[in-house]
């Protein structure tokens, strides 16, 4: 036993210094607990203070009533910690501390998925359920985790303390990024610490942090080393009285000002035989082990082999002491402040005072007693009862760990498979992935007979495949999944097609719908003459999904049918929705609206009898998608809004805005503009957000929000894989070419019109193609404008022949693909009509009544921006043909009435440019019923000037104006009522601010950037 008097106090027992950093965290504190909540992020080398800090403001936090969560990050010898290990300790802390009545108030069945990491909350959460897919746990455990923070916060503020965050495992760092995301109100502050000196070039925490600190919730706060009066103050504390100024000296030299250093120095130069202080820190530390006893000397050896924190058992089975023995070993070393009790433990459990203080013991071993420590834990560990959530993957990931340290391959081997398979479990599908690959990694390492008799390489590949889709790891995914598929017996087809369709969705998912479809295809083949299975209901079914995707939709129907027989046959379904959901929308998309919508409701009656979440998701996905294509746009809004309040209810992300693009067609652009916010604000990841971003850049186009519609150019990035995709290739596609009309990048946007036009060529549909060519005869008109304004006759006809030639394809493209009645062939109707109006603006004959028969076919069903588009310009052509001014006025009056409403601020702000450049007087014409605030109806037009980026006046503007539709000086002093050398001063004056020589360059910059006559070039779909 070590005697009372010799126990050391090796820590100030006073908090010192860092008085801003601490008023940085206490104002961040004080705003949380007044509902603006916050994480800050304290970065640091090792032992510079960062736990001491955060341990002062926790207890401030306990102090001022609030609740305060734990968690450490636990590293097993890599940059990866275990699966979700500080989350799971800060939940169970949280269960510990917390009555089961109050417990039992704080949950909800939607937070039901937490149980996944700590299970006592599946018996105290009323109505939980574990049911969700694979491919939703994830995302509801991290709602679940954020509404658990939510309600805690409604009864006190809570303060959730997350240490050593550079060992965090994937799966906790993208919760935490997740919550960044999502927190706003909630009176929460999460503070994490991470050693900035651990972070080498290729450590995982270098883009997680990247990724956080562009986050306005997310604070980052550095800690540099003590200055003299810092740790002068330190060292006084310890010791109870100033220090000598000799020995501060020395201790600042050799400590460098780190804290921790300093501290070990004072506590080597108290312990030992001498005054001398050693030189490097590894010195100090493993000179304080040299006082130790041999009994304490093993605990604190076999402690640093645990990797972290270890209980009193596991201890006590590792270093093969009596209960006696190592309690008093224990105490010596607690004495020493080597190990200290971890308080809030459910058993009693040690850990080092200092990490450093492990890692600098363990790197002292021996390679043979490291082996024999690590065997020790292995054999312990093995002999433990399984826990269930992420204390059960964790137990069996350090099982894994330490029996790989041992070399005992054979039980590391099964070990990293029940790891794998718990951390799936657990919802941690990165860590499970790790995993499996670890153990796929053994499998040639280990002897035959010492292998797992239930288990073999390719069913390990096969689940690692899926661990992997799970994260979105596409390609690493469709490598395993392939090199499973090699490795299965071909007479054994049952399992060869259920490995193919694996492999066929890693393949499309790593973005070649070609070979995904193409692997599916054979897997249907092979299963030809096997009848019925389970296996042939997947293949099929997704095959007919892959079909559709690219298009083919002729082809998907016989294969959607015969996958909805074989479902049936076999009661899976899942499959038969799924099926069905391809099935419906081909057949609708072909031009049976009235089948393919009943086909889907019944996949949607069906799926909400099932109750399963991925099945209700898709259908209520396929009926508002393919109502909207059948003009069916009142229905497609109230399925949609629907299927969001049913994905909200149950916590999961990606159908809020699924109503969205129907309500951008009809107009309610308010409501669409909330959708799709919302429904961003809560992704992240995952092809929704994609879908969800297109919508939300058209919907800033159309307002003239151009910097919010660049994110369009992210989306363009990160769905390169989509792209085969012929619907998310179309709508992408058609806002690409819009943004370019937008922003008069013509020249780039014919190039990209012809890129978008490659994505879609030899697909069964025509919509996406006909909105794409409309557009791109739109780029070729302006193009020509440009040309003309220039005199350049030769880029006028190519751009001419250009536009005629995609006219005519779009013609044939309609005689081939539609017909003249189905409600699902109204869209490429109403683009060819657009096409064909445009085409007299290309040709530089703009036709009234072409403009007029386009406008009808807006008019009904309803599709207000694109009739106020065709109205505006009819209204030109009327002044272009000198046709009355009354009836141009009516049409530019509708016009401007329903931009106005609408809130389509360019467009509205050409339509002013012409009415004013042409005199007419634009009065309210109601057609949304919506007046736009601040405008009476049958108002007369108030002067608005449009804006532009060169300061012109509203005079120069028009002068410009004329200018580009080649007027001289004296034409325009004759049109706006001025003298000719008035004229020619403001002539001067544009020319100045447009920083060009001559009036064709004038011209052409006007034109370019929508400030001639014509305005700005705002655009339809």
């Amino acid at each position: 036993m070590i005697a009372a008097d010799m126990t050391a106090r090796i820590s100030s027992p006073v908090f010192v210094g860092r008085a801003l950093e601490l008023a940085t965290l206490e104002a961040a504190l004080e705003k949380a607990e007044g509902r603006s909540a916050g994480i800050v992020l304290i970065a640091g080398e090792a032992g510079i203070g960062k736990s001491r800090l955060v341990a002062e403001l926790a207890g401030q936090a306990r102090d001022r009533g609030g609740v305060v969560l734990e968690g450490g990050c636990i590293s097993l010898a890599s940059d990866e910690g275990l699966p979700f290990g500080p989350i799971a300790e800060a939940l169970r802390g949280l269960v510990r501390r917390t009555e089961p009545e109050a417990l039992q108030d704080l949950l909800d069945p939607g937070m039901g998925e937490l149980a996944r990491l700590v299970p006592e909350l599946t018996a105290r959460s009323a109505g939980a359920s574990l049911a969700s897919p694979p491919e939703w746990a994830q995302t509801r455990l991290f709602e679940g985790f954020l509404s658990l923070l939510a309600r805690l916060g409604e009864r006190q503020p809570v303060l959730l303390v997350l240490e050593d965050l550079h060992w965090a495992d994937r799966s906790t760092r993208d919760l935490l990024a997740f919550v960044a995301r999502h927190v706003r109100q909630e009176r929460v502050l999460i503070v994490g610490t991470y050693r900035s000196d651990e972070l080498h070039r290729r450590h995982p925490l270098r883009p997680w942090l990247a990724e956080m600190e562009r986050l306005a919730t997310v604070d980052r706060l550095g800690l540099s080393r003590f200055g003299r009066d810092e740790l002068a103050a330190q060292l006084a504390a310890i010791e109870g009285e100033p220090v000598s100024a000799g020995l501060l000296e020395l201790i600042e030299r050799r400590s460098e000002g780190n804290p921790f250093f300093a501290e070990e120095l004072l506590a080597s130069r108290s312990i030992g035989s001498s005054n001398e202080v050693p030189e490097k820190l590894r010195d100090v530390l493993l000179g304080r082990l040299a006082t130790l006893s041999e009994e304490a000397h093993r605990v604190v050896s076999v402690a640093a082999a645990a990797g972290g924190t270890v209980d009193h058992e596991l201890l006590a089975a590792a270093t093969d002491l009596s209960s006696i023995a190592l309690a008093e070993a224990l105490g010596e070393a607690v004495s020493l402040q080597l190990l200290v009790p971890m308080r809030d433990s459910a058993v009693p459990t040690y850990g080092f005072r200092h990490a450093l203080l492990g890692e600098a013991v363990y790197a002292d071993l021996l390679a043979a007693e490291r082996r024999r420590i690590h065997s020790k834990y292995a054999t312990a560990l093995a002999n433990r009862p399984p826990l269930e959530g992420a204390a059960g993957a964790s137990q069996l990931a350090a099982l894994a760990y330490h029996a790989t340290a041992a070399h005992d391959l054979g039980r590391a081997l099964p070990a990293w498979i029940g790891a794998a398979r718990a951390s799936y479990r657990a919802s941690a599908f990165a860590e499970a992935a790790r995993a499996f690959e670890r153990s796929t990694e053994l499998w040639d390492a280990v002897a035959l007979d010492a292998r797992p008799a239930a288990e073999d390489l390719a069913e390990l590949q096969y689940e690692a495949s899926g661990a992997l889709l799970m994260v979105n790891e596409t390609r690493r995914a469709s490598d395993l999944a392939r090199a499973a598929f090699h490795q299965v017996d071909p007479a054994d087809v049952r399992r060869k097609a259920r490995f193919g369709e694996r492999l066929g969705w890693a393949v499309y998912l790593a973005g070649n719908l070609e070979a995904g479809t193409r692997i599916l295809d054979n897997a249907a083949e092979a299963l030809a003459d096997d009848g019925p299975s389970e296996e042939l209901s997947a293949v099929l079914s997704g095959l007919a999904t892959f079909i559709v995707y690219g298009g083919e939709y002729r082809r998907a129907i016989p294969v959607a049918e015969r996958a909805v027989r074989t479902s049936r046959l076999v009661g899976s379904a899942g499959r038969e929705i799924e099926a069905m959901g391809a099935l419906g929308s081909s057949l609708a998309i072909l031009g049976d609206c009235e089948q393919g919508l009943a086909v889907l409701r019944q996949a949607l009656a069906k799926a909400k009898d099932l109750n399963q979440g991925s099945p209700v998701g898709a259908a209520f996905l396929s009926l508002t998608s393919t109502l909207l294509d059948c003009d069916a746009l009142d229905e497609a809004i109230q399925v949609g809004l629907e299927g969001a309040d049913w994905a909200r209810g149950i916590k999961v992300p990606g159908f809020q805005a699924i109503a969205g693009e129907a309500m951008l067609n009809v107009g309610r652009w308010a409501e669409a503009t909330a959708l799709f916010e919302e429904a961003i604000e809560r992704g992240g990841e995952g092809t929704g957000w994609l879908w969800d971003g297109v919508f939300a850049a058209i919907l800033a186009i159309r307002t003239g929000r151009l910097h919010d519609a660049q994110a369009l150019l992210e989306v363009e990035s990160d769905g390169q894989n989509m792209l085969s995709d012929v619907a998310f290739a179309g709508n992408l596609g058609a806002a690409l070419l819009e943004l370019a009309l937008a922003e008069g990048r013509f020249e780039e946007g014919r190039a990209k019109a012809d890129e978008v036009l490659g994505w879609l060529a030899g697909k069964d549909e025509v919509r996406f193609q006909s909105r794409s060519l409309q557009f791109a005869i739109r780029i070729e008109s302006e193009l020509a404008a440009v040309a003309r304004a220039r005199r350049d006759r030769a880029s006028e006809e190519r751009a001419q022949a250009r536009g005629v030639a995609k006219l005519e394809l779009l013609h044939v493209r309609m005689d081939e693909l539609s017909d003249d009645v189905s409600p699902v062939f109204g869209e490429a109707r109403r683009n060819t009509a657009l096409a064909d109006a445009e085409a007299t603006r290309l040709l530089d004959r703009p036709d009234r009544a072409a403009w007029a028969r386009a406008a009808l076919l807006f008019d009904a069903p309803p599709r207000p921006y694109e009739l106020a588009w065709c109205r505006y310009r009819e209204a030109e052509a009327i002044l272009a043909s000198k046709g009355a001014r009354a009836e141009a006025a009516r049409a530019a009056a509708d016009a401007w009435s329903i931009a106005s409403e609408l809130g389509a601020r360019p467009l509205r702000e050409s339509i002013e440019v012409l009415a004013r450049l042409a005199r007419l007087e634009l009065a309210r014409r109601s057609r949304l019923g919506e007046p736009q605030p601040g405008t009476e109806d049958g108002a007369p037009l108030a002067s608005v000037t449009a804006r532009d980026p060169f300061g012109l006046t509203a005079r120069e503007r028009e002068v410009l104006a004329l200018v580009a539709e080649g007027y001289t000086n004296r034409r325009i002093a004759d049109a706006l009522f001025i003298t000719e050398s008035t004229a020619g001063v403001h002539v001067a004056n544009s020319r100045g601010k447009l920083r060009v020589t001559n009036r064709v360059e004038a011209a052409a910059v006007a034109l370019r950037l929508g400030l001639s006559a014509g305005g700005p070039s705002p655009v339809a779909t």
